[in-house]
């Protein structure tokens, strides 16, 4: 593919992005209430995209095995088939569907996101209210030790607690979540 069809196919794929955000746009700021409405008016075409892609990604996780052509680990060709109209994104090293296995592992990302989020935002805000209602030297510790944790590069403090503790995804969840419940104190 040459330097003037790729750039063609990048243009092409902007419009069609922009596009699919702006009737995402128009359907959200249709059935929401008249102040968020108004809001929702202002927000950036790509925003609105971002929030569709998010939204296609998610029902993909919930309905995966409605969605995806071949069970997640089922082998049904050859290894390393290039692409065809049965496999779209070819096949693995064993023969299984590339395209299956991408949809069953938004499972995986889309419930680590949503479990970390959620304890993230628990912790920061039980810590953040305990911060505020006890006030005095228990304010100023609790505080202290969000400064702490905000000051030591996120990345690398995960990955010198998961060496720590293990690499479960359990304690991969509470490392990210502990991180970044800093943020919500």
């Amino acid at each position: 593919m040459g330097l003037i069809t790729g750039l063609f196919w990048l243009a092409v794929a902007v419009i069609v992005g922009l596009a699919a955000g702006w009737v995402f746009r128009a359907a959200v700021v249709a059935a929401s209430p008249r102040p968020i409405a108004r809001e929702l008016r202002t927000a950036p075409l790509t925003a609105s995209f971002g929030m569709l892609v998010i939204l296609i990604y998610i029902l993909l996780a919930v309905f995966a095995p409605l969605v995806a052509p071949f069970p997640e680990t089922e082998v049904v060709g050859t290894e390393y088939q290039p692409w065809d109209d049965v496999h779209v994104l070819g096949t693995d090293n064993l023969g299984r569907d590339m395209l299956s296995r991408l949809i069953y592992a938004a499972r995986n990302t889309v419930g680590i996101a949503f479990i970390t989020t959620a304890l993230a935002f628990i912790l920061g805000v039980m810590t953040g209210l305990l911060a505020a209602s006890v006030g005095g030297w228990v304010d100023q510790v609790l505080s202290r030790a969000v400064d702490v944790l905000m000051a030591i590069p996120a990345l690398i403090f995960a990955l010198l607690l998961l060496t720590i503790v293990g690499t479960s995804i359990v304690n991969m969840i509470l490392v990210i979540a502990l991180i970044d419940s800093t943020r919500v104190f």
